[in-house]
């Protein structure tokens, strides 16, 4: 059921987007064509609007920061067609962004949002502990693992972290052999075991927030370097 039609530049035309804001398209990689969601549904206005392209990337981050961490209501399905630019209403020399496609959604305690921001915030400050105190209560171990899968980029968390001695070459002296396709899958398994611990304990809610995070990374990153 289509409550209200809304007229803007999906945020899947990129060049649409940087010719509203008023500046020349980047060569970089944009995110996968999709037809359905190329095309916009407005023209670009005779003046540009203020901001820039920055300014539409920092709102969208901001808002789905907003969804996690403060209203604990999520939108989990942001892909580019789902998103778009317009001249705001009330302010139109301004960009307004406007959210579509409300069918997926997922609700947050505040408990969990407790965890999820000390999550976050343990990551951030690269702290061990932090990190393992709430994936633990997951179900969750490797911290690393988790803060890696968190900010989207191999992470190794160093503060507060117990140090192991970990030899690296054989009795001998000789450096260790690579390890075969077979004997990675062996390892990817164990890995595996490890980082569920407990599946029954581990928050259902995380899937969604994966979902909606890689999404909302892809959209900011096909803008490139801004």
């Amino acid at each position: 059921m289509t409550a209200e039609w809304i007229d803007g530049v999906r945020l899947s035309d990129r060049e649409g987007i940087f010719r509203l804001m008023g500046e020349n398209t980047p060569p970089v990689n944009a995110w996968p064509d999709h037809t359905s969601d190329s095309a916009s549904t407005t023209t670009t206005p005779f003046k540009p609007l203020k901001g820039g392209v920055r300014s539409v990337m920092q709102t969208m981050v901001e808002l789905f920061s907003a969804q996690m961490f403060e209203w604990g209501w999520v939108h989990c399905d942001p892909h580019p067609g789902n998103i778009l630019i317009r001249p705001s209403p009330t302010h139109p020399s301004r960009s307004q962004l406007v959210l579509i496609d409300h069918g997926l959604y997922v609700s947050l305690s505040e408990g969990f949002r407790g965890e999820w921001a000390r999550l976050w915030r343990a990551t951030l400050e690269g702290d061990y502990e932090g990190v393992e105190k709430v994936v633990t209560g997951w179900g969750i171990g490797l911290p690393d693992l988790m803060a890696s899968f968190t900010l989207l980029r191999p992470t190794i968390l160093k503060k507060g972290r117990k140090k192991k001695n970990v030899d690296t070459a054989t009795p001998d002296g000789a450096k260790i052999p690579p390890v075969t396709h077979y004997e990675r899958s062996v390892i990817m398994k164990k890995k595996l075991k490890e980082f569920l611990l407990d599946t029954d304990r581990m928050p259902k809610e995380l899937i969604f927030l994966s979902k909606n995070m890689r999404m909302v990374q892809g959209g900011v990153c096909s803008y490139g370097d801004l």
